[in-house]
C-alpha cells in the first residue's frame, strides 16, 4: 500500500520509524508524477544520511531553507492545512 512504501522508505533513508496518522492531499502533475502527503508522527529510529536525505531540521514556515518555488507553495499548502486540522 501507499502508506506501507512511505513508512518503508522513510526508514530506508532516514533511520526514522514513523506512524501515519492521516492522508493529507493527493496531487499530480503531468506527464506521470503523483505525491501522496500524510500527517505523519516519528515513531522511533535515530536520524542518519543517505544518498537521498542529507540532513533533517524542523523549520518556521517563515525560515524555509533554499527550496523550489513549487515546492514552497505545497509546505505552505500543507502547513496550512495541518494548521486547521490540529487547532
Amino acid at each position: 500500500s501507499p502508506e506501507d512504501a512511505t513508512m518503508r522508505e522513510m526508514l530506508e533513508e532516514t533511520g526514522l520509524s514513523i506512524e501515519i496518522g492521516k492522508s493529507l492531499l493527493v496531487k499530480s502533475w503531468p506527464p506521470d508524477r503523483v505525491g501522496l502527503y500524510y500527517l505523519c508522527n516519528i515513531k522511533g529510529g535515530e536520524f542518519h544520511p543517505s544518498d537521498e536525505v542529507s540532513e533533517l531540521g524542523y523549520f518556521s514556515i517563515g525560515d524555509l531553507p533554499d527550496v523550489r518555488p513549487l515546492d514552497i507553495e505545497m509546505i505552505e499548502q500543507l502547513y496550512k492545512m495541518v494548521k486547521y486540522e490540529l487547532a
